[in-house]
C-alpha cells in the first residue's frame, strides 16, 4: 500500500494523510518517497506505532508529522502460534491463553483500560522482550519469567466489552468474578511455549504397502 501512496498521481494535491504503521526500512523509505512528493500536506499521521522507530524518522518541510506513543505488544503478524501466558488465579486451575489472543486484546481494549491496567500491561510486555527461551525449563539468568498483578487490576483490564470477541480472555474474565478476589490478591502470569495454542492434525496412516510420498 505504501508503494501505492508513492505512486499515487493525487498525491501532490493531498492535504492530510494517515499512514499505517511501519514495520521495516523499506516501508520507511516508500513512506518518505511519497512524503517527498506531497508538497500540500498540512498534517500526516501515523495509525500505529510498534516500537521499531520507524515512523520518528519521517520528515516533511511544511506538515505536521504526528507519530503515537509505540505500544509495547508485537504486531500480530509476528506472534508464533506457540506462545502463550500462564495465568494463576488463586485457588482455581490455572488457565492458558494463546499470544495471539493476548495481542487481539491489546489492540481491541488497551486504549480504554484505566492507567493502572495499562501500566500492568506494559510490564508484562517488556517481559515478552526480555524472555527469549526454547522452552519452559530453558533458564535465563537474572530475568524474571513473571509477574504478578493485582486481581483488582485485571479485573478492569478485562472489562471492555468487546473482549467477548476474545473466547479464552472472556472466559479468564468470568472465572475472576466468580473467584471473588480481593483487589489486591495476586493474580500470577507467566510466560509459556506449549502446542496447546495451535491447532493440531490427525496424523496420516498410510496403508500398509503403499509407497512413501516424498
Amino acid at each position: 500500500m505504501l508503494r501505492f501512496v508513492r505512486e499515487l498521481e493525487l498525491g501532490a494535491q493531498l492535504a492530510y494523510l494517515r499512514l499505517p504503521s511501519l514495520r521495516g526500512e523499506q516501508q520507511l523509505a516508500d513512506a518518505q518517497a511519497a512524503l517527498a512528493g506531497m508538497r500540500a500536506l498540512v498534517e500526516v499521521d501515523v495509525a500505529r506505532e510498534y516500537g521499531h522507530g520507524h515512523a520518528a524518522s519521517l520528515w516533511h518541510p511544511s506538515a505536521k508529522v504526528g507519530v503515537p506513543t509505540p505500544v509495547p505488544w508485537p504486531p500480530l503478524d509476528q506472534v508464533d502460534m506457540s506462545d502463550g501466558l500462564w495465568i494463576a488465579i488463586p485457588g482455581h486451575p490455572g488457565h492458558g491463553v494463546g499470544f495471539r489472543d493476548t495481542v487481539r486484546l491489546m489492540e481491541h481494549a488497551y486504549a480504554e483500560l484505566p492507567a493502572g491496567a495499562r501500566a500492568a500491561w506494559d510490564e508484562f510486555w517488556r517481559l515478552q522482550d526480555l524472555l527469549r527461551l526454547d522452552d519452559d525449563s530453558a533458564e535465563a539468568p537474572g530475568k524474571a519469567r513473571e509477574i504478578s498483578v493485582p486481581a483488582g487490576v485485571l479485573a478492569h483490564a478485562l472489562e471492555p466489552a468487546n473482549l467477548d470477541r476474545q473466547q479464552r480472555w472472556s472466559e479468564l474474565r468470568e472465572q475472576l468474578r466468580g473467584a471473588a478476589l480481593a483487589p489486591d490478591a495476586g493474580v500470577r502470569m507467566t510466560r509459556t511455549w506449549t502446542s496447546e495454542w495451535t491447532p493440531r492434525r490427525r496424523p496420516r496412516v498410510r496403508p500398509a504397502g503403499a509407497p512413501a510420498k516424498p
